[in-house]
């Protein structure tokens, strides 16, 4: 059961991200022990709680990256925060002709330096909600802001936790060829970075947007505002 559960979310998430669908990653839904038993957790859970659109985290990151007006070019927003709260505002973003792609690698486990409740409930739950945009604007690239971790957090981790920090690879990411390909000339990049080794982008991603610049692409890194 949690094996084909797992496995459908997935699927609904690649449908729901239209042409963006090979950059939806598969690793939260790779079915073990573990994530089996959250995954039947989180959709028990999950549906137990009414739907909520999350205008205002939909507002708040669209604003953040200039996107609050309609655009008439297809646009990408890459948003490199945490991504429990914009999987929640899915619904929104979709309505307002956004495809929404969960770039996140994060292997679930319990217990691990990364949680992993939370964000195996929204992709879980947020599976059954996604839906294609019926006039898409461009996408919304949900990164995993989390990936390495809280700041101060021991390199070399004891005891039973396991370590599921990591850092993303660029061609977990749309290559300059396939945006040209679907018209997109613009990327903003919304950044939560504390570190000022992060800035302005986090050092994994560095060279993705090396590849952008180089290749002529408008990329427009804005930090998100702390509240």
């Amino acid at each position: 059961m949690a094996v084909s559960l797992l496995a459908e979310a997935l699927v609904r998430w690649q449908h729901a991200a239209g042409p963006f669908w090979p950059y939806v990653c598969a690793a939260p839904f790779l079915a073990t022990g573990e994530d089996g038993l959250l995954a039947r957790r989180a959709r028990t859970d999950g549906f137990r709680r009414p739907a909520r659109h999350g205008h205002a985290m939909a507002d708040r990151l669209l604003t953040a990256a200039r996107m609050d007006d309609p655009a008439d070019r297809p646009t990408v927003l890459l948003a490199d925060l945490p991504p429990e709260p914009i999987l929640a505002a899915a619904p929104s973003l979709v309505e307002r002709g956004w495809y929404v792609v969960p770039v996140v690698q994060r292997w679930i486990a319990s217990p691990a330096v990364l949680p992993c409740r939370p964000l195996m409930q929204r992709l879980v739950v947020g599976a059954w909600r996604a839906r294609r945009p019926t006039s898409p604007r461009g996408a919304v690239l949900i990164a995993d802001g989390e990936r390495t971790g809280p700041v101060g957090y021991p390199a070399t981790v004891h005891g039973r936790a396991f370590d599921n920090r990591y850092e993303y690879q660029i061609c977990r990411f749309p290559s300059t060829d396939f945006l040209r390909a679907h018209g997109v000339e613009r990327i903003a990049w919304i950044t939560g970075g504390a570190r000022a080794t992060e800035r302005p982008v986090r050092p994994d991603l560095a060279p993705y947007l090396e590849d952008l610049l180089r290749a002529g692409l408008a990329a427009d890194v804005l930090p998100w505002p702390h509240l």
